[in-house]
């Protein structure tokens, strides 16, 4: 790993709410680019330490390269419903109409 002298390694203790919730302080969100509603991606690696990133989006090419073949009796209409439905319900939630 590479550090950047000009950007000292930072470290900032938060809270966990009673919910698991955790705020990303404003240095950090302005650090990765991150904005009110965006995804970030957390991983944590075998020795524990975790990471927080900025998500991107993925490229339709991407999503072909991940998707499987239809196997027979899948219907894609079906298919592509129920993911219209799954982010419809996705988006009233982070608009916060629906509470999980």
């Amino acid at each position: 790993m590479v550090v950047n002298p000009a950007k000292p390694i930072l470290r900032i203790d938060v809270r966990v709410s009673k919910s698991g919730q955790i705020t990303l302080p404003a240095e950090i969100r302005r650090d990765l680019g991150v904005e009110s509603g965006d995804v970030v991606t957390i991983t944590r690696d075998a020795g524990g330490e975790v990471r927080i990133k900025q998500s991107r989006r993925l490229t339709l090419n991407e999503i072909m390269e991940m998707a499987k073949p239809l196997t027979e009796g899948e219907d894609l209409e079906e298919i592509l419903s129920d993911a219209r439905r799954f982010g419809a319900v996705r988006e009233r939630y982070r608009n916060g109409e629906m509470y999980p």
